[in-house]
C-alpha cells in the first residue's frame, strides 16, 4: 500500500504513528528542513474547550496507545478585561511546549515514528496523486483544501508571538480581553518555564503593518515589562471544512479545519484526525464518518465566536464579572464533566437577539 503524507508536523506524525502500527511505511514529505516551528513556545490543552467528555491525555492513552506529556499541568488561568480580573483554579489542562526543543510536542510524536521524513521536500497533491494510493494533507495550511472547493475562512489573525524572562509560576497562565489592542481577541502569557514565558497578542481583522501599533498598546495598557528576547509575527487562518475525504485524498489537523476558531486550539484535534485518517486507510472505513465528531465540535465553538465578534469592552466586563460569580467559577472550573459546548444553547439565543438587533 502506497500511501503519503504531506507535513511532518502533529497530524501528520500521528498518522505516520498509527499506519507503522499496522505495518504500513508512509512516505512523509516536509517543506522545511526539521520538525517543529523556528521560533519554542508553550500551548495549553483547555479542559473546558476538550471535546472528550475525560482527561484528553488518557483518552490517547486508553483508545489509541498514544502517549504524550504535557510541560506542566496547569492549574489557575488568570482572566483581566478592562475593569475586570477573576482567577480560575483547579485541574484546568495542560501547557505542551511546541517548536524546536527536544521536548516540543512535535519531537515527542517524531520519537515514536520510524518512518524517515523527506525534509525540504514541497510537493502538492496534484503532482502525486498518480503515484500514491492514498494522500494524507498534513499542511496546517488551508491551501490544498481550497484547491477542492471544501474549504471556507472562519477567522483570520494576525499574532505576535515572544519570548520573555521574568519570574513565572509553571501552572498559571495569563489571558487579557481588550478591544484597544486585541480587537474581538486576547492577549495570553503561558510559562515555558520558572523565568520564561511564552507572551502573545491575537488580533483579528487587523493588517501586518497594524501589529506594531497594537503590541505597543497591549505592553501598555497593561504595563507589561518583561525581557523580550526572541519575538515573531505570523498570520494564521482557520476555516470550515465540509468534507474532509475527496478521492484518495485526506484532510487531517488545521488542513482540515480542526482548528477551533474561538481561542485557537487544535493539538488534540489533530493528532486525533491523523490517527483516524490512519484507520480508515488500514480498515477501508469511511473517513468523513470518523471526522465528523470533531468537525461537529468545531461548528459548536464556531456559535461561540459568533457571539465573541458582536463583544464590546463592556461585554468582556459583563463576561469577566459573570465568571467571578459565586458558585458560577466553580460550576465551570471545577467541575469535571462541565464543556464550554454545554452553554451552546445559551450562546445560540444570544447571536439570534444580536442579529434580530442589527
Amino acid at each position: 500500500m502506497r500511501v503519503a503524507i504531506i507535513g511532518a508536523g502533529i497530524s501528520g506524525l500521528s498518522c505516520a504513528f498509527e499506519l507503522e502500527k499496522a505495518g504500513i511505511t508512509p512516505v512523509i514529505y516536509e517543506k522545511r528542513g526539521a520538525i517543529g516551528d523556528a521560533l519554542d513556545y508553550s500551548s495549553i490543552w483547555s479542559n473546558l474547550i476538550s471535546r472528550v467528555n475525560r482527561d484528553p491525555l488518557e483518552y490517547l492513552s486508553e483508545k489509541y496507545n498514544f502517549c504524550v506529556n504535557p510541560l506542566f499541568n496547569l492549574r489557575e488561568k488568570i482572566m483581566i478585561s478592562p475593569n475586570k480580573k477573576t482567577i480560575a483554579k483547579g485541574n484546568l489542562g495542560y501547557i505542551f511546549k511546541r517548536g524546536l526543543d527536544p521536548y516540543s510536542l512535535e519531537k515527542q510524536i517524531a520519537s515514536k515514528i520510524s518512518t524517515p521524513v523527506r525534509y525540504n521536500s514541497y510537493v502538492d497533491s496534484n503532482d502525486i496523486r498518480k503515484e500514491f494510493e492514498h494522500i494524507v494533507v498534513a499542511t496546517a495550511t488551508a491551501s490544498i483544501a481550497k484547491q477542492l472547493n471544501v474549504w471556507k475562512d472562519s477567522f483570520i489573525t494576525q499574532i505576535r508571538v515572544a519570548v520573555v524572562l521574568g519570574d513565572f509560576k509553571v501552572d498559571s497562565s495569563t489571558v487579557w480581553f481588550n478591544e484597544k489592542y486585541a480587537n474581538k481577541s486576547f492577549g495570553y502569557l503561558i510559562p515555558n518555564n520558572s523565568k520564561e514565558a511564552t507572551l502573545a497578542l491575537i488580533i483579528n481583522n487587523s493588517c501586518t503593518d497594524e501589529l506594531d501599533h497594537y503590541w505597543k498598546t497591549f505592553l501598555s495598557i497593561e504595563n507589561i515589562q518583561y525581557k523580550i528576547t526572541h519575538q515573531y509575527d505570523t498570520e494564521y487562518l482557520t476555516g470550515l471544512v465540509r468534507r474532509h475525504k475527496i478521492n484518495n485524498i485526506y484532510l487531517v489537523g488545521n488542513a482540515a479545519g480542526f482548528t477551533d476558531d474561538l481561542i485557537g486550539v487544535g493539538a488534540f484535534n489533530a493528532i486525533e484526525s491523523g490517527i483516524l485518517a490512519a484507520q480508515s486507510i488500514i480498515n477501508g472505513s469511511d473517513y468523513n464518518d470518523l471526522a465528523k465528531p470533531i468537525y461537529d465540535d468545531i461548528m459548536k465553538l464556531d456559535h461561540f465566536r459568533q457571539a465573541m465578534n458582536s463583544f464590546d469592552n463592556s461585554d468582556f466586563d459583563k463576561l469577566i464579572g459573570f465568571l467571578k460569580t459565586p458558585g458560577i467559577k466553580q460550576l465551570i472550573y471545577n467541575n469535571p464533566f462541565f464543556k464550554l459546548r454545554h452553554g451552546l444553547p445559551v450562546v445560540k439565543l444570544y447571536n439570534s437577539y444580536k442579529s434580530k438587533k442589527r
